[in-house]
């Protein structure tokens, strides 16, 4: 008999975890590695059908794998006989084989094509210098001090080579806002 580790070998995949489940056995890696074959739903359903006759498998089953995503998969199955499920799961796997093989093709294919530099707006020199080809996004520039206020909401306050004291620089800023920005201002500091 095949391992469980062996794709093609559905009866001893289910019959593992039947028995894991019925014992109380551990959630380990090469239980949930049985799941990952590509065929889980037809195994998750073939583990319930087993649990309506083993009254072990019974009621542990919903400790090990979830209720209403089996449930959905036992409705979506409950024309298929058990004893075709296997050949449902060959089904899948070979369904996700193809999948996987048309991905892995078109990877490839693109990656067999000539490679082309792509246009970038800007380009990442180093963490701290950018150069920009486009005029309408200007690089940071590093050698000048913070960022120049807006001049519609501080018209009082363009030259920045004067210097405020502390003290007096917020109620400056608040009395230079436009109406609008002063409103909600005030507003926020209401609250």
């Amino acid at each position: 008999m095949p391992g469980i580790y062996n794709p093609d070998n559905f009866a001893g995949r289910v019959n593992y975890v039947v028995a894991v489940i019925s014992r109380k056995g551990g959630q380990t890696r090469l239980f949930s590695g049985r799941f990952e074959m590509n065929d889980a739903t037809e195994l998750a359903v073939a583990v319930y059908r087993h649990s309506l006759r083993n009254p072990k498998l019974a009621v542990n089953i919903w400790a090990y794998i979830a209720k209403d995503v089996v449930m959905g998969d036992v409705e979506a199955l409950k024309d298929v006989k058990t004893s075709d499920l296997p050949a449902r799961a060959t089904q899948s796997r070979s369904c996700a084989k193809a999948a996987t093989e048309k991905i892995l093709e078109e990877h490839r294919r693109k990656q067999a094509l000539p490679k082309s530099r792509p246009a970038a707006s800007a380009m990442l020199i180093s963490p701290m210098l950018f150069i920009s080809p486009d005029p309408a996004w200007p690089a940071p520039r590093r050698d000048r001090g913070p960022a120049e206020p807006d001049p519609e909401l501080f018209p009082e306050r363009t030259n920045h080579d004067q210097a405020t004291p502390p003290d007096r620089t917020r109620a400056r800023c608040r009395s230079s806002l436009r109406p609008e920005a002063r409103t909600l201002l005030e507003i926020q500091s209401a609250h």
